[in-house]
């Protein structure tokens, strides 16, 4: 039996413990009927040490989402074990070599590269110690470690914090922790469009000239003009995927594949492209089966660094190396089929995201829209003409514009809402899939 009892600082639970002493443990912030509660458990707790039996579910449960200091109550009387609190280097090597992510897929090879990463930084500045030592205000600490001592960028800031919530968030559903120090911590990233840079047609094409073999022009290709990812998407590539009857090529898609539906895409077969398409396909004939089957069959190993070797080939065109080598070749080609005049929604599909990512990391100004723009002449600048309901219901007639003229308002919605919705691509798309001058 457990009574409970209430004294100018709050309420007391009293009870007798398993070695015949009478004791007490003091509960704070608790109104009567959960102090009650509290009572009726460690009623239970104490009848499973005597009966040396395991406590009910109800008791189970409670126990298991209890705060620490309720917790640590009920240890320093016996009632419970104490809970062992992991070292935070440990569960983060554990949580790594397990290689699962929140969501409980397997993670991919560049994501435990990042999350090994992060585990460098958390063992350069924590050293060797407790999870549930880290404290908010340590949590903060580090986040200035980063940007100060390590010299990272605000974004590479995020992205660490954004790992760190992740190991202290599996830590808290394994009870070794109550609360996450990370929690508040800022770690979504910002898009930073000063890194944004055009790449134009002519540069382009400087760097097909100085490939030293056709498997480098086909990398370039595939990612400048038909906006794939490099490398997951473009070492991906088979043969079969490249549909020669319908003008189409099927891209499959890593890293958006755990999103439902998101896993592959089609993309038309640009004109631009088909040059180097049948120039591999041409060199891949000679070749033995296993090595017809992927397009690009050199730098398989995912430890292949082809931005070092992309930027060899751009000093050797005689360029300057412009900010994200591919990732920029991308958006080169999405703002051309943009300015092409092709639908948004369209174009996101095409290169494999959504259209709010699309205006927000994508989508360029580049110099020759200044050039469009400053070239125009009066007389092409057409005037909108807005359209008013006449007095006698007819439309289509123009109303002067005055003080008394109000036009016709008409509810609609932005593209970004358009993109949320079930939208498909329809066959023409792809038949009108050259881009107009």
């Amino acid at each position: 039996m457990a009574s409970v009892s209430k004294d100018a600082k709050g309420y007391r639970i009293f009870f007798l413990a398993p070695d015949g002493r009478r004791r007490s443990i003091r509960i704070s912030g608790l109104n009567k009927a959960k102090a009650q509660q509290v009572s009726r458990h460690v009623a239970e707790l104490v009848n499973a040490k005597t009966s040396a039996q395991s406590i009910d579910r109800q008791t189970a449960l409670w126990l298991s989402d209890i705060g620490k200091t309720l917790r640590d109550k009920l240890v320093s009387v016996g009632l419970v074990e104490a809970r062992e609190s992991s070292n935070l280097k440990q569960f983060v090597a554990d949580y790594i070599a397990a290689g699962r992510t929140a969501s409980g897929r397997v993670a991919k090879p560049l994501t435990i590269r990042k999350w090994q990463t992060t585990a460098g930084y958390l063992n350069e500045f924590f050293g060797d110690c407790l999870l549930d030592s880290v404290s908010l205000g340590k949590a903060d600490d580090f986040r200035r470690w980063l940007a100060e001592s390590k010299g990272n960028a605000e974004n590479t800031v995020r992205k660490h914090i954004q790992i760190v919530k992740l190991f202290f968030t599996a830590a808290k559903r394994r009870r070794l922790i109550d609360e996450n120090p990370f929690q508040d911590q800022k770690s979504t990233t910002m898009p930073n469009r000063q890194r944004d840079y055009f790449v134009t047609q002519g540069e382009i094409q400087k760097c097909l000239d100085a490939c030293p073999d056709s498997q480098w022009q086909l990398i370039i290709a595939l990612c400048r003009f038909g906006g794939l990812r490099c490398p997951s998407e473009v070492l991906q590539l088979t043969w079969d995927d490249v549909l020669w009857d319908q003008d189409r090529i099927h891209i499959k898609s890593p890293k958006t594949e755990h999103h439902e539906g998101k896993e592959a895409r089609v993309i038309p077969l640009w004109p631009e492209l088909r040059p180097f398409l049948d120039q591999s396909y041409e060199l891949a004939k000679d070749r033995s089966e296993d090595a017809q089957q992927f397009l690009v069959t050199r730098y398989r190993d995912t430890n292949s660094n082809l931005r070092t070797q992309f930027f060899r080939i751009i000093k050797r065109a005689g360029l300057l190396k412009w900010p994200k080598l591919f990732q920029n070749c991308r958006a080169s080609r999405e703002t051309e089929l943009l300015d092409a005049g092709f639908p948004p929604h369209v174009v996101a599909a095409w290169i494999g995201h959504s259209v709010k990512v699309q205006n927000a990391n994508y989508a360029q100004v580049a110099d020759h829209h200044f050039e469009q723009a400053v070239g125009l002449k009066a007389s092409k600048v057409v005037r909108q003409v807005v359209q008013y309901p006449s007095e006698s219901g007819r439309t289509g007639e123009t109303a002067k514009t005055d003080d008394h003229a109000k036009p016709k308002v008409f509810r609609g919605h932005s593209p970004e809402f358009a993109s949320g919705r079930r939208q498909e691509i329809a066959p023409e798309r792809f038949e009108l899939s050259t881009p107009r001058s």
